[in-house]
């Protein structure tokens, strides 16, 4: 049984790298992104890796709980990971869609209020800047 649930958790690792992926695939053009979202990515696999050692191996590292990790990654990945992937690139552009319609209701609403304190502050600057480069006249000389 503890070969399933290994396998099993390379299938969940599976979905997780998918994940990961496809958040890569959105800051293509950031290595910053990609770095830290592989180093998220193996602390992750790693605490679960642990946690399952832990709770369904009573600790013991056995190799083929890695042989049944391994396996499940495997099979996911060739079986699952392109129906999977795709669902997941549809939900992306799903929400992406929503938070770009409820943007646009956030901007209509509140938009007039933008452009009208921007047009208040742009006149209360203009207004300091004229103040601020007038210069003195020096007094004349009528007596």
């Amino acid at each position: 049984m503890t070969f399933f649930y290994s396998a099993l958790l390379g299938a969940i690792l599976g979905v997780l790298y998918d994940t990961v992926r496809l958040i890569r695939t959105l800051f293509a053009r950031k290595k910053a992104v990609g770095m830290c979202l592989d180093a998220v990515f193996v602390s992750v696999s790693c605490l679960m890796l642990l946690g399952f050692v832990l709770t369904v191996s009573n600790g013991q590292m056995r190799f083929y709980v890695l042989l049944g990790i391994g396996l499940g990654w495997m099979l996911y990945a060739y079986l699952l990971s392109p129906t999977v992937y795709s669902v997941l690139s549809v939900c992306v552009r799903v929400l992406t869609r929503v938070l770009q319609f409820v943007g646009g209701l956030i901007h209509r609403a509140f938009g007039g209020i933008y452009h009208m304190m921007q047009f208040v502050c742009r006149r209360l600057l203009d207004g300091h800047r004229k103040k601020k480069t007038q210069r003195l006249e020096p007094p004349s000389d009528q007596a």
